[in-house]
Parts: structure tokens; sequence; C-alpha cells
């Protein structure tokens, strides 16, 4: 689905998305020097630390920039979830496998996608790990 925007700058009106869906966001890795594609939920990051733990791998990097991206897929920012469409291994986030509907945004700030996870694991077979850490830790009790 799309919802172009009336603005002529995009980037400054309210964005949008599909009520009722988990919105996910996608990270790019390097595992191994190997393009690695990661999905959390929106607004999460992805623990570095934590996938060395679980992932037989040397070093994990997170890319800054898309220009690793296969043509014409590079320069792009927003980075959908679609691993099989670059040819790398797709990690998610146990969260996002429990959601029963999510949405991520593709190639463009008014573009989602929308679909079930259980079609999304069938067509990507991704693999599930603790991948994402929410940020800061709640406050510990006083004693």
């Amino acid at each position: 689905m799309s919802y172009p925007s009336p603005e002529p700058e995009p980037s400054v009106a309210h964005i949008l998305r599909p009520a009722g869906a988990l919105a996910i966001d996608t990270h790019l890795l390097s595992i191994d020097a190997r393009l690695t594609l990661a999905c959390v939920p929106r607004g999460e990051k992805v623990n570095l630390a934590g996938l060395l733990a679980i992932l037989p791998a040397e070093l994990i990097e997170e890319e800054d920039a898309v220009d690793t991206l296969p043509s014409p897929f590079g320069g792009i920012s927003l980075m959908p979830p679609l691993g099989r469409l670059l040819g790398a291994p797709l990690l998610v986030d146990e969260a996002v496998a429990l959601a029963p509907v999510i949405c991520f945004q593709a190639f463009a700030t008014t573009d989602f996608i929308e679909m079930t996870y259980a079609d999304f694991a069938r067509l990507e077979q991704p693999r599930v790990a603790a991948v994402a850490v929410a940020g800061e830790l709640p406050p510990g009790e006083m004693h």
C-alpha cells in the first residue's frame, strides 16, 4: 500500500502505517564480511554482542552505508527485509516472529508492505534469534 503525501516535501508529512501491524526496521550487518539483514521491531537496535554469542562468527558489524548492496539497490535508505531478493541471510528478532501481522517500509517513506508473519516466514525462511535490544535497562531497586 502507498500513502502519497500532499506535501511538497514528504519527509515533513505525518508518516502513516497500517493499523494493527507490528512495524519493523531492517538493519544491514556484515557477518564475517557477508551482507546480512536483521529485522527488529521499529525503534529497537541490533544487539551485536548478543549475536556474537549465538552465531559462529568472527566479526559482526553494522553497516553505516548501503553502498555494499548490489545494483539496483545501492543507495537505498529504507531497505525492506527481503533477504532472498538480495541473496543475503535474514535474521528476525523473536518479537517479530511472534507478531501475527507485520509491516515495513519499502524503498520510500510512504510505501508499506503489510503481511502476516506466517507468509513472510514462508517466503523468506529467516533465522529467528534474540536480535534486538530495546535500549536502557529499567532502574534498579535501592536497597
